[in-house]
């Protein structure tokens, strides 16, 4: 099939003639092609599309398919993004079957629920390989994974994975669908799974569409290479959250944002630099213990009906962006003696609430004895 075919630049296909179009469409409009000549050891990229001809057509000289590298070819598929039509190139001839287990980074796209066992069995393969390694996961589940299909592949993936895992659940909904969710008293109730140990994985990315996670007890992120960067996304908890220098002793980054069901968060890391706490709805009680930190965001729902206590102690920040309600009686900072940039409340030149609101801008302002306007 395929190894009976020469790669040409310039060659006009007889009627029948094969396109690599044909096997890959998306990859050959997205990327130059390669052009290959037996007489110099480099390559050369152009913009012209490769054609597939036949060994019996006029060519310029190109060299068989099968004479390409290994390595070659799995860049190729690599480029694809996804691993469904990767692996479909095991049927174009012996020299295709199983290449694609030897892509570094794997693409999935859920439709289905409830079944995820595609992921599963990519995944049990590429792991069958001696030389497995997979540097990148993402996974987009187009409408609302169950937890156990969810958990099904996560466990799978969790021993395998060395770089980068991103889950992007009901990856379909518009994120002012997902805005709305976040302040409606009543939700779905999407159940919960529980966020395996991944050992060698350096970032997580969740977005979950509200599906419920319940984290892994302190410790499983231990070994090395540890995590360096943790994003929480549409994510809902049920009550408590701790994250601790037992589970993630070099954090690096951390962003929580759009959650709900998060009454009481409790972080104490330090190795954290930066830290993103945005839309967190129902939070009674923050405590937060980072200093290492340089750069600090926090957007929260704090209403003083139910603010048990908020303390931040980061000394070492130099960014501090501080977009919500500020009642000194509840919100307790450390002192933050590097502090360069400080991004204040927001004021309102009108409207009913503008005097109290402004009123809040200014006593966080109040803390800083030294500031530059500009």
């Amino acid at each position: 099939m395929l190894a009976g075919m020469r790669l040409g630049a310039s060659a006009k296909p007889r009627a029948g003639g094969y396109r690599l179009e044909h096997f890959m469409p998306r990859f050959w409009h997205e990327f130059p092609c390669l052009v290959f000549s037996k007489n110099r050891e480099t390559t050369q990229t152009r913009t012209t599309m490769a054609v597939l001809v036949p060994m019996d057509c006029d060519g310029d000289g190109g060299l068989e398919l099968s004479d390409l590298p290994s390595d070659m070819l799995v860049y190729i598929l690599d480029q694809l993004k996804d691993t469904r039509a990767a692996a479909r190139t095991s049927v174009l001839s012996r020299r295709w079957q199983n290449l694609w287990a030897r892509i570094p980074r794997l693409f999935f796209r859920n439709h289905q629920p409830h079944d995820s066992s595609h992921v599963s069995d990519a995944l049990a393969a590429h792991a069958a390989r001696a030389d497995s390694a997979i540097t990148q996961l993402t996974v987009m589940s187009l409408y609302s994974a169950t937890p156990d299909a969810t958990a099904s592949w996560l466990c799978v993936a969790a021993p395998l994975i060395s770089g980068e895992l991103c889950f992007h659940n009901r990856s379909v909904v518009p994120i002012r669908t997902l805005i709305q969710e976040l302040g409606e008293e009543v939700v779905e109730e999407r159940g919960v799974f529980d966020l395996p140990c991944f050992p060698k994985a350096t970032v997580i990315r969740l977005s979950l569409g509200f599906l419920g996670l319940s984290l892994p007890p302190s410790g499983v992120f231990s070994a090395q290479p540890s995590l360096r960067k943790l994003h929480l996304e549409d994510v809902q908890f049920h009550g408590e959250c701790t994250l601790d220098d037992g589970m993630m002793p070099f954090l690096e980054e951390l962003v929580i944002c759009r959650v709900r069901g998060l009454a009481n968060l409790t972080i104490k890391l330090k190795s954290l630099i930066r830290m993103n706490l945005s839309e967190i709805v129902e939070l009674v009680r923050l405590n937060a213990v980072v200093p290492g930190l340089k750069n600090l965001f926090v957007r929260l729902y704090l209403y003083r009906r139910n603010l048990s206590s908020v303390r931040i102690v980061a000394e070492e920040v130099e960014d501090f962006s501080w977009r919500t309600w500020y009642d000194p009686g509840f919100v307790e900072f450390s002192k933050m003696p590097y502090l360069k940039i400080v991004a204040a409340p927001v004021v309102f030149p009108y409207g009913e609430s503008k005097v109290e609101l402004n009123q809040n801008c200014q006593r966080f302002l109040n803390l800083f004895s030294r500031i530059f306007f500009f």
